[in-house]
């Protein structure tokens, strides 16, 4: 093995999360719209990075271009070694049942099934069929809604579908967790319930990117914050460095409306 090729082996060991250059457009009725233009950061093993900026700023873009939910133009997201942007529909397939777990704005379960059910579905449709019961229980009492396993989805609040969909995530006991503003279809007072699995997942060393309109959460939770806007990351570092003493004007004129 070359000196640069054990470096770059070495560095992916470190990495959970490698996003680089990675550029997105998409061709609307006005022509085409540069979503992502290069953005480039990485998440650590056991790391929560919060995604910040306006809506409209490639954010949830960028999470379904990690995911390989949607391809890119140009540029690597490499999750645990394996290059989202690069990697077969077989590769992608291996990669959302064993390494990668994406939650939603939208819980996006199935109303005439209960919760249980929702959260064993990816198990059986990727043919996990050993030990469902156990990882599907360890999964419900992660997100503190194992007294609610057998109700239907459609009788559960929205705080208590979305506990359930981070189940149905952790049930494929993931590397990797992605979560799209898991929080804003929530009303406020279901808010809490929702965070406090996360800060739970986070202590239990759960690596995590998190796409979020909540300040006051990234700034106490988050190891690392990422504000975009106009499909670039203008800042980044910790949440002191950039929430606490932002040193872009972007970033200055966003949290100034909003704090």
């Amino acid at each position: 093995m070359s000196t640069a090729t054990t470096i770059r082996h070495e560095h992916e060991m470190r990495t959970c999360l490698e996003v680089s250059d990675l550029r997105k457009s998409f061709h609307t009725a006005a022509g085409k719209k540069r979503v992502l233009r290069g953005v480039s950061f990485h998440v650590a093993p056991g790391e929560w990075v919060s995604v910040m900026g306006r809506s409209g700023s490639g954010k949830s873009t960028l999470l379904r271009c990690s995911s390989g939910l949607v391809g890119v133009d140009s540029g690597r997201a490499v999750v645990t070694g394996t290059d989202v942007a690069a990697a077969t529909a077989d590769d992608l397939a291996r990669l959302r049942r064993t390494l990668l777990g994406f939650v939603f704005q939208d819980y996006n379960l199935i109303d005439s099934l209960t919760a249980r059910e929702n959260v064993a579905l990816p198990l059986l449709l990727g043919r996990r069929t050993a030990h469902v019961d156990d990882a599907v229980n360890q999964a419900l009492a992660s997100t503190d809604v194992k007294d609610l396993a057998d109700q239907r989805a459609a009788t559960l609040s929205g705080g208590e579908q979305q506990r359930v969909a981070i189940a149905r995530a952790l049930s494929m006991d993931p590397v990797v967790m992605l979560f799209d503003e898991p929080t804003s279809a929530l009303d406020p007072e279901m808010v809490g319930e929702v965070l406090d699995v996360m800060v739970k997942l986070a202590a239990e060393g759960m690596t995590m990117m998190v796409v979020t309109h909540e300040i006051g959460f990234a700034r106490e939770v988050a190891d690392q914050v990422v504000f975009m806007d106009g499909g670039v990351v203008v800042e980044s570092g910790t949440p002191e460095q950039v929430i606490d003493n932002p040193q872009h004007a972007r970033t200055q004129e966003f949290l100034s409306s909003i704090l």
